[in-house]
Order: structure tokens, then sequence, then C-alpha cells
């Protein structure tokens, strides 16, 4: 999880100005799609696994066990969520910063 986190940050970081239609350089774009495939590849892997895990503690039957890999999942998806959010964020406040660039190209 914490590679995705320093990719996601990493990504959002080649993220484009408000008001541009295009990466800056071919570049960041190539770098932006290749962040994307890595992190699509170990979400992947981390949804196998915890499946795998859910799975495994069902069959013991030890509610410790269980109870360890539902933890787990829980923190899992509550990393995904605020970086979920992160985006969300980002996004609105470029809506935004475009909104008032436009106001205020058309208040001239």
């Amino acid at each position: 999880m914490l590679q995705v986190g320093m990719w996601h940050y990493r990504r959002s970081m080649l993220n484009l100005a408000p008001r541009w239609f295009r990466f800056a350089t071919e570049a960041e774009k190539n770098e932006h799609g290749a962040l994307t495939t890595l992190m699509d590849k170990l979400e992947g892997e981390i949804n196998t696994l915890l499946s795998r895990a859910m799975t495994l503690s069902e069959r013991v039957g030890d509610k410790k066990i269980r109870a360890s890999v539902l933890m787990s999942m829980g923190s899992i998806e509550s990393a995904r969520y605020l970086r979920y959010k992160m985006d969300c964020i980002a996004w609105s406040s470029r809506n935004a910063l475009d909104d008032l660039c436009i106001c205020s190209q058309s208040n001239v």
C-alpha cells in the first residue's frame, strides 16, 4: 500500500494545470500512464491477497485470525478512500480555479 501511495503522489504531481488540455511533455504523459498501470497492477495483487486471506480465515474458523484480516482490509480501504478524496479535492479545486479565471476574464 505504501508503494501505491507514493506512485499516487507522483502521478498527481504530473496532472495538468487548470485549463490545460494536454500534458506539458510526452515524457510526463508516458510516466502518468506507466504509474497508472503499476498502481492498477498492485491494487489487483492486493485484492487477490485479501480475498485469499478471507477465504483462509473462514476455512480455519478462528475468530482472531478473521478479525485481523478484516482489520487489515479496513485499513487498506481507508487508504483507498483517502486517495480518492485527494483526487476529488484536486479536481474540484481545479474546476473552481477555472470558474474564477472565466469570471475574472468576463468582468474585464
